[in-house]
């Protein structure tokens, strides 16, 4: 059952892998920029991975805990917009170099651009031109 849970969140078709990989792609230059601005010590290799991880990781994480989770009505936006957040910091504190302040900085606007491209609609726009 979890099995297909996750088939079902996770893109295995041509054009969801395409959608997913454009999204860490976008998360990737939105976070070098950002480093670009804000220090200059953290390692582009580091940033590649925390944008593949949290790009994957979230999505199964949330698909294994929330048929398991009885929560009052309301709570799924904490957990939809709370663990994402969550994977961010702990991912940018791990992978990150630099100060707390910038490593926060960093993991909010990589928040930021995660959850702006879920809810503008891009991955559909784009998935409609791919046939596959």
């Amino acid at each position: 059952m979890a099995v297909e849970s996750i088939i079902g969140l996770l893109p295995l078709t041509i054009s969801g892998v395409i959608w997913l990989l454009l999204k860490t792609l976008l998360i990737f230059v939105a976070l070098v920029l950002s480093d670009k601005v804000l220090s200059h010590e953290m390692n582009t290799k580091h940033i590649l991975i925390m944008a593949f991880l949290v790009a994957f990781i979230v999505p199964i994480i949330v698909t294994l805990l929330l048929p398991y989770i009885a929560m009052p009505a309301g709570f799924g936006q904490i957990l939809f917009y709370g663990l994402p957040l969550l994977m961010w910091i702990v991912f940018g504190e791990v992978l990150l170099g630099g100060d707390f302040k910038e490593k926060i900085t960093v993991a909010f606007i990589a928040f930021a651009i995660f959850t702006a491209l879920d809810l503008i609609g891009i991955q559909a726009i784009i998935m409609s031109f791919i046939p596959f």
